[in-house]
């Protein structure tokens, strides 16, 4: 982890951020940066499942730390979206960026919650959801390789059916579409998360509604807090981009970040172009 204070730094793509000096440094001193009794959860950080996350109480310090309401934090790597998520419930601007479109569109959904009437809506449309008929609906399924190695055609039809129906909503599409991507290890045949093995699973479509409909009430419940702290009509300071960390972020003004915290990669830790792919 690394947290910088940049008030007096040129923005330059965060290079410089390794060499700038910590800001009030007893204080930082202080913190036991492993967060032994940890016991964060709740908000949407359990949105959908991200191997080798930091916990929240990292960002969460060091924003209360470091910056005041309405400044600038900066993510490069923001993996699952944590530093978004504190950032947004403390009443920060944020930028955060990944390479990975899922990253980048899980750290929306974990922000941009649907509104009351909207999650409303969604608890009434998914009651209304039913088992699909696959003849009508594999043919909506993507050619993808191995499709069949790892799912089954009424599994895959069932899929194929929940993702046209919560797109047909009107709203809430990043919220939705990541719930629906949560399900799909558990659908399919991969034994896990974190084991790329094919394993044999009873798994049914009416399975894979009970999935979806479970993980739906628990993103709809974490998200209660988030609507009652984030400005839903007010998305002008969160910003979430597909963006290569070698570079600078785009439309971002000299000495206007006041911190940057983040998580880097670790090569061969996890290999998320395998799993997420």
């Amino acid at each position: 982890m690394k947290a910088v204070n940049q008030r007096s730094l040129p923005y330059a793509g965060l290079a410089d951020a390794a060499t700038a000096p910590i800001q009030d440094a007893a204080r930082f001193e202080e913190i036991d940066w492993s967060f032994p009794d940890s016991t964060a959860r709740g908000l949407t950080h359990g949105l959908h499942p991200w191997p080798a996350k930091f916990i929240p109480d990292i960002p969460r310090t060091a924003i209360d730390l470091y910056t005041d309401p309405g400044d600038l934090v900066v993510d490069p790597f923001c993996g699952s979206g944590t530093t978004a998520v504190e950032a947004a419930v403390s009443d920060r601007r944020f930028i955060v960026g990944d390479l990975n479109p899922l990253a980048v569109r899980i750290a929306e959904a974990k922000c941009e919650v649907p509104t009351p009437p909207q999650a409303m809506e969604i608890v009434r449309w998914a009651r209304g959801l039913e088992i699909a008929r696959p003849g009508e609906y594999l043919s909506l399924v993507p050619d993808i390789p191995n499709r069949a190695y790892w799912f089954s055609d009424d599994v895959a039809a069932q899929l194929a059916y929940l993702l046209a129906e919560l797109r047909g909503l009107g709203h809430s599409e990043a919220f939705m579409e990541i719930v629906f991507s949560s399900i799909i290890v558990h659908a399919s045949y991969q034994e896990s998360e974190t084991r790329y093995r094919r394993v044999e699973k009873d798994v049914t479509p009416e399975r894979v509604l009970e999935l979806f409909r479970g993980r739906l009430a628990a993103a709809l419940a974490g998200a209660e807090p988030i609507r009652s702290l984030v400005n839903a009509e007010d998305s002008v300071g969160r910003r979430y981009m597909v963006h290569d960390a070698r570079e600078p972020f785009p439309s971002v003004e000299p000495n206007s970040v006041a911190l940057a915290v983040f998580s880097p990669p670790y090569p061969n830790a996890f290999d998320y172009h395998l799993y997420h792919r």
